[in-house]
């Protein structure tokens, strides 16, 4: 390819220009302007590279400005109105940038299905999850073992959740909620039984607290129980603390809540395994809680769980579900709060089935929870509302064909299939649309209560 002769002596004499200006200009200046310039350059030539015909064969990929930024200001802000805005404009199936990670969007039933449907050799939940998980609940559960190994896992957590066990559970929950609402200041008015005054408290910290408290009750055993009331209220928090999106993004950054994460889990690991050794000791086998379950737990080969593997179970069962619950619970509240004729249906059916002759109450029994429509109809209808979880995470360990009914339209309306490349990590929509997914262990949906 040949410039015509006016065209070759303008770039010429720019070419001089250019060089006779770096030989001219002190080095430090030099710096100083290409650490100005750096940024608008790389925009520059960001913009010019979405502008250049993309491989079809690949998830459109979300408009950005700022590179390796990618769309997380977007992202970070509301997740849900990003996904849904971007299917708006890109279909079922895209990608965008995340921080400098190329990540996949699958939603809708069909998304679901094509991400959760993969295998799990394929589309990787360990790779995907194990740079959050493993510093915070530890070696060899969950994500730093083998897939078949956390179903076994699972197992035996779904065995010390045994309808017995939820029965014993119910008590201790009540115990737990009315000695808190007795202790905290939060609570002044209720402590003070006048029904004139009034009160506020902070529904996502008392929440939060209220779980916390009556999860180590039942599931963690009345030493962890304990220990929670102590010293062991600020290694929960620092091990808390470690469980964000930073931390997923950037696993070991040397800052003070890595190192504080780090020592926090060797603390509550020690403190399990203390637990637990005493407990084999004594031969005490009497307690009802999650330990007491692992404690007798072998896998498939006759292996017995090791001691430190029940310890990082039970911290992942502490920290894990941990958020997901205080939200749900915070949104009840807040909905309650603004819907007074729910609350008040609420609170009357209570009185049918709790209150006695003589205006106290009783205690409420594990099966009669089945006998409470409107309880069950403000939970479900609050998952509905607000999913804890709004996306599942996978990474793709290999190439992955896109479904024709998945990939993004063509020009003249008929969907285009697409490879999704090997190294991406991948999000499938938890909305409202498939929202019954998180309730598959209900009977039924049935929402006889709209907000």
């Amino acid at each position: 390819m040949s410039f015509p002769d006016s065209i070759h002596a303008q770039l010429s004499v720019f070419v001089d220009h250019v060089k006779e200006f770096i030989a001219t200009t002190p080095t430090s200046r030099l710096i100083l302007l290409a650490l100005v310039n750096l940024p608008i350059i790389s925009i520059i030539l960001n913009v010019i590279y979405q502008l250049l015909p993309r491989d079809k064969s690949k998830p459109p990929l979300v408009w950005h400005w700022i590179p390796i930024f990618g769309s997380a200001a977007a992202y970070g802000q509301d997740p849900i109105k990003f996904f849904l805005d971007c299917r708006d404009k890109y279909g079922n199936v895209f990608s965008f940038i995340l921080l400098g990670r190329r990540v996949t969007v699958a939603l809708g039933p069909d998304g679901n299905n094509f991400i959760m449907g993969g295998k799990h050799t394929v589309m990787s939940a360990e790779d995907a999850y194990t740079h959050l998980t493993t510093p915070v609940f530890g070696k060899d559960v969950v994500y730093d073992c083998p897939n078949e190994l956390l179903m076994e896992q699972k197992k035996f957590v779904k065995y010390g959740l045994r309808n017995d066990n939820f029965r014993a559970y119910v008590g201790m929950i009540e115990d737990e909620v009315l000695q808190f609402m007795n202790k905290d200041s939060s609570f002044r008015a209720y402590q003070m039984n006048d029904i004139n005054e009034w009160g506020s408290f902070d529904v996502l910290h008392a929440i939060s607290e209220i779980t916390i408290l009556t999860a180590s009750r039942t599931l963690q055993g009345k030493e962890v129980r304990d220990a929670l009331d102590k010293t062991y209220a600020q290694v929960y928090a620092d091990l808390d603390g470690g469980f964000t999106p930073l931390h997923w993004l950037f696993p070991h950054l040397p800052l003070p809540s890595y190192r504080k994460r780090d020592a926090a889990h060797k603390k509550m690991s020690q403190f399990y395994i203390d637990i637990i050794q005493k407990r084999r000791e004594s031969g005490n086998q009497s307690e009802v809680d999650m330990i007491a379950a692992l404690m007798d737990q072998k896998y498939r080969n006759g292996k017995i769980l090791q001691d430190h593997e029940i310890a990082h179970i039970m911290i992942a069962l502490l920290m894990a579900g941990q958020h997901t619950s205080s939200a749900t619970g915070s949104w009840i509240l807040l909905h309650l709060a603004d819907k007074p004729e729910v609350a008040e249906a609420l609170y009357q059916e209570q009185v049918k089935h709790f209150r006695q002759p003589d205006g106290s109450w009783r205690s409420m029994q594990y099966e009669e929870i089945r006998e409470l429509p409107v309880l069950d109809c403000v939970i479900r209808e609050t998952l509905r509302m607000h999913p804890p979880i709004h996306s599942i995470m996978r990474k793709a360990r290999s190439d992955v064909p896109v479904p024709r009914t998945l990939a993004a339209p063509s020009e003249d309306g008929t969907p285009l299939s697409g490879i999704l490349r090997g190294g991406t990590t991948l999000k499938v929509l938890r909305n409202r649309r498939i929202s019954s997914m998180m309730m598959r262990m209900a009977r039924r949906l049935t929402l006889g209560l709209g907000w």
